[in-house]
């Protein structure tokens, strides 16, 4: 990968790996530090990475990342820290849609993130995240029945 085929990177698929890691982590400080730590990665794999590769190789870097900052986070959380690191579910910061997302299973919400909001095959979110296709395809399936079902709650009301 070139110089300048990084730098079209940086300015295509930047601020998709950061929203990818936002609708999760929920916390701008953190967010930018791993989104810059995934760049710096692909820099530092530049020479191993194909351009058509790189799309992928970002968001399995961002999400391994996120991982790993995940369970750091939880290795040095209180207890009542540790509400913070799953979610935030003030529901007057978001709306409706992001609020019953937050609602999914981890699997679930990264699973449909990735396809609904980033685009990638169901194949690209397999190696994302490290489950099967099938996986995948039921994950997503089970996260849309759920968010069908808790609107269909809300309505009742």
């Amino acid at each position: 990968m070139s110089e300048r085929e990084y730098n079209n990177c940086v300015d295509e698929l930047s601020h998709r790996v950061y929203g990818y890691l936002y609708k999760i982590l929920k916390h701008k400080e953190t967010v930018e530090d791993l989104v810059q730590d995934s760049f710096l990665t692909l820099w530092q794999q530049r020479q191993n990475v194909h351009i058509d590769k790189a799309k992928s190789f970002l968001f399995v870097t961002a999400h391994n990342l996120m991982i790993n900052n995940i369970k750091y986070s939880i290795l040095r959380s209180t207890p009542t820290q540790m509400e913070d690191v799953y979610q935030d579910n003030s529901f007057e910061n978001k709306n409706l849609v992001n609020y019953l997302v937050e609602q999914l299973n981890k699997n679930m919400k990264e699973c449909l993130l990735l396809r609904d909001l980033e685009g990638f095959s169901y194949k690209e979110i397999a190696s994302i995240v490290n489950l099967t296709e099938e996986n995948v395809k039921v994950n997503i399936f089970r996260a849309r029945v759920k968010l069908k079902q808790m609107l269909n709650e809300i309505e009742k009301q």
